[in-house]
C-alpha cells in the first residue's frame, strides 16, 4: 500500500512539473476592454480623445467645447425647428462635443424616469440644423449633406444598400 501512494506522489509531482503555465506578461488574446482610439484612450472605460482639449475625456463627466460658452439653447432651438410640436420647455439638452460647426450630445425630457436620445447638429448658413437623432442607428443620408468628421460619426447605416459603412 505504501509503494502504491509513493508510486502516486510521484506520479503527481512529475505531471505538475510538466505543466506550463502561460507567461502572463504577454497575452495570447487582447485583453476584453482593452481597445483604445486613435487617441489612446481606453474606450472601454468611456474614454474618448477630445482634440480641443488634447486629452481623454469621459464627456459626461466634461465636455469637449471648442467655445467653453457655447449656448446650448442654439440647440434646443434647432430642435424647435425640426419638431415644432414639441414642448422644448420639458426637455434638456447636454451638448458633449462641440468643435468647428459641429455638436453633438443628448437631449432628454427632465422628467427622470423617460429615456433621451443622441443628437448631432451642424452650424449652417441658416443657424444651427439637427442632422441626425434618435436612439439607434444614425442613417448616412441624413449626416452625409454636412460631411461630419469621421472621429464624431464612426459609421452609419446606408439605407439604400442595407449596409452599416464604416466612415
Amino acid at each position: 500500500m505504501k509503494k502504491i501512494l509513493i508510486i502516486l506522489t510521484i506520479l503527481l509531482f512529475s505531471g505538475c512539473s510538466l505543466l506550463q503555465l502561460p507567461d502572463s506578461t504577454q497575452p495570447d488574446e487582447p485583453l476584453i476592454g482593452g481597445d483604445k482610439d486613435k487617441g489612446g484612450c481606453l474606450i472601454g472605460a468611456g474614454y474618448q480623445w477630445c482634440e480641443v482639449n488634447q486629452k481623454c475625456q469621459r464627456l459626461w463627466e466634461e465636455p469637449c467645447l471648442e467655445n467653453k460658452d457655447f449656448d446650448s439653447n442654439l440647440i434646443k432651438d434647432a430642435f424647435s425647428k425640426k419638431y415644432p410640436e414639441w414642448d422644448l420647455s420639458t426637455w434638456k439638452v447636454n451638448v458633449e462635443r462641440q468643435f468647428d460647426k459641429f455638436a453633438t450630445g443628448g437631449v432628454s425630457p427632465m422628467e427622470e424616469d423617460i429615456g433621451g436620445g443622441y443628437f448631432f447638429a451642424v452650424n449652417t448658413d441658416d443657424g444651427w440644423v439637427i442632422a441626425a437623432d434618435g436612439n439607434g442607428v444614425i442613417e448616412c443620408q441624413q449626416i452625409e449633406p454636412y460631411d461630419f468628421p469621421s472621429d464624431l460619426i464612426g459609421e452609419c447605416w446606408d439605407t439604400v444598400n442595407n449596409i452599416v459603412v464604416e466612415r
